[in-house]
């Protein structure tokens, strides 16, 4: 019996060693906010690794910046025998220690970029005076704890006074104790000062809108957006299960910007001051980011795991959650039938436009942050193809199901959420739907890169498709010439930038030139008659090869509007407007 006494004292030494890895670990943090030096000062507790060895993960790449370690400063340990070591790996420290050794870290977080916020800014900390604002991918040190256990976290937030303190897991408190996953914890926004809060219901929860600055919009009015938004969204997955939910909001000094990234219970976005609820085609830049960014709570988070090549994932994380922001939408009567095919044209536009449109999904995953026409293909790729797929399931079905029964049936074979998300498992749900051959379609379009051709059928039948003269990206001058002159160089008479009304020569005050997009509006401010004046044009030239365009048939929506929109889940705008 000894063997047997042995053995259950090994178990229980086993559970308890797999606990204290698991649920049982703890970390503290305390911020202290320096308003004149803009600095935020963070001290981390925990206890340390059983073999005397910790890793420790600082800041440095994220979303396509990488050099946010410059916002870390004097990282330290203090207060025990621990040593902090550099790795071999340039975003981790190792700590060695006594085993299960307390462990206190100290480092100051700083703004790396000074002047006008640009969108290439938006991913590193913001600290001004009276306010700031960062993600934990950005901020955040953190042990490199292996597994997806959650952990109990305390927040502590000192030096803000009678300000706001906001973040993906509370609003209002200087002191927070959650329990998280350590991935949750980076992936979460952090927010103080002087802000605008506004709240929300939404299914009888909680949406907190934060805001900073002024736009040519009023709070109210971007606030009922946001929860209209979220409401729609929230509708259409059957999920109202957010207890807490932060929208935060900064300004652009960049004209004509969206920029936006969905995280932990929050969504946070950026945009140029001049978008304004009475310019509709801009607003509707506005709508389209709210509703993306929310989007991202299923596609992927609720559904599953991102695979750990996400990027070669991105057709279906990013290209469904384009299909489906566009159409929910149209099903809230934020934008009308008429308006929704504008933007599927915009789209084909900017994808056959594309001087990437036949890279294949290696490319994509190797030059996905450092070449924008790269960067946009999974998008339209994997939008274009589950506009084909959900015809094909209404057809295989006779109108009685679509692309929206995949996606709920995701959502509800997802279990522990732990699943990892694949192109197969996708797969697997779009055949027992009716399409035909998604692995071959995946295979052809996403990873060999042939462009996806619309057959005519994707959009219901009162929207026909149309071939005509293909646009391809061109500035109509040298852009490397005309930055080093500060002049305007190489104008084409009859390019884009010609036809606008740019002449050889002309002194540049600034410009905004787009991202080898044809459908990205380039604006130059240019010196003419003393003064600055602005010309804003489309960067685009036609070619002789064609691309696909739709067009709504305009005499079978007049007939028959209702059935017209029923096609897509919707119902046609009443008399009075419901387009904000």
């Amino acid at each position: 019996m000894a063997w047997l006494q042995a053995l259950m004292m090994l178990a229980v030494a086993t559970l308890g060693l797999a606990h204290a890895a698991g649920g049982a670990r703890e970390l503290s943090y305390r911020f202290r906010f320096h308003p004149q030096q803009s600095r935020i000062d963070v001290e981390l507790r925990f206890q340390g690794d059983s073999d005397g060895r910790t890793v420790i993960s600082v800041p440095q790449r994220w979303a396509g910046a990488d050099d946010l370690d410059r916002g870390i400063e004097r990282l330290q340990v203090v207060g025990t025998e621990a040593a902090l070591l550099p790795s071999s790996h340039s975003d981790e420290r190792v700590l060695r220690h006594p085993p299960n050794a307390p462990i206190t870290l100290r480092y100051s977080l700083r703004q790396i970029n000074s002047g006008p916020l640009h969108a290439q800014h938006f991913y590193s900390p913001l600290l001004l005076a009276d306010y700031f604002h960062f993600v934990g991918h950005a901020g955040l040190v953190l042990p490199d704890w292996s597994g997806s256990h959650p952990i109990d976290v305390s927040l502590d937030w000192q030096g803000i006074g009678g300000e706001t303190v906001a973040n993906s897991f509370g609003v209002g408190s200087a002191s927070q104790r959650v329990r998280v996953r350590l991935a949750e914890l980076a992936h979460a926004v952090y927010l103080g000062g002087a802000v605008r809060l506004l709240r929300r219901e939404v299914g009888g929860r909680p949406v907190f809108v934060a805001l900073r600055d002024r736009w040519d919009f009023s709070d109210e009015t971007f606030a009922d957006e946001v929860s209209d938004i979220i409401a729609v969204e929230r509708d259409f997955w059957r999920d109202h299960d957010f207890p807490h939910y932060l929208v935060s909001a900064l300004p652009l000094d960049s004209p004509g910007t969206t920029i936006g990234f969905g995280l932990t219970n929050a969504f946070t976005v950026a945009l140029s001051r001049q978008f304004s609820p009475a310019q509709a085609e801009g607003w509707r830049q506005v709508q389209q980011l709210l509703a993306h960014e929310h989007q991202h709570n299923w596609t992927p988070g609720r559904l599953g795991v991102k695979p750990a090549r996400e990027l070669r994932f991105y057709w279906f994380t990013e290209g469904f959650t384009d299909y489906y922001t566009w159409l929910l939408l149209l099903r809230a009567g934020k934008v009308d039938l008429e308006a929704y095919v504008a933007e599927v044209n915009r789209n084909l536009r900017t994808y056959y436009g594309s001087a990437a449109l036949y890279a294949d999904n290696d490319q994509v995953e190797r030059e996905f942050f450092t070449d924008y026409s790269v960067q946009r293909l999974p998008y339209r790729r994997g939008e274009l193809l589950a506009q084909r797929w959900n015809a094909e399931i209404r057809a295989a079905s006779k109108g009685q199901q679509s692309l929206d029964d995949v996606m709920h049936a995701l959502l509800a074979t997802r279990g522990d959420g732990r699943r990892e998300l694949s192109p197969i498992l996708v797969a697997n749900f779009l055949r027992r739907a009716g399409v035909a051959n998604p692995s071959a379609d995946i295979n052809r379009h996403i990873e060999l890169g042939e462009p996806v051709l619309p057959r005519g059928d994707e959009l219901g039948p009162c929207v026909r498709v149309e071939w005509v003269p293909r646009v391809r990206y061109s500035l109509g001058f040298d852009l490397e010439a005309t930055k080093a002159n500060q002049r305007m160089t190489g104008v084409v008479a009859d390019g884009p930038a010609g036809r606008a009304g740019v002449r050889e020569g002309e002194p540049l005050l600034d410009g905004s030139f787009g991202v080898s997009d044809p459908e990205w509006e380039v604006h130059l401010q240019l010196l003419r008659n003393g003064g600055s004046e602005e010309v804003s044009y489309l960067p685009q030239i036609e070619e002789a090869e064609q691309m696909a365009q739709y067009r709504v048939d305009g005499e079978a929506l007049a007939r028959s509007p209702d059935s017209c929109y029923a096609w897509f889940g919707a119902r046609p705008p009443q008399p009075g407007g419901t387009e904000r």
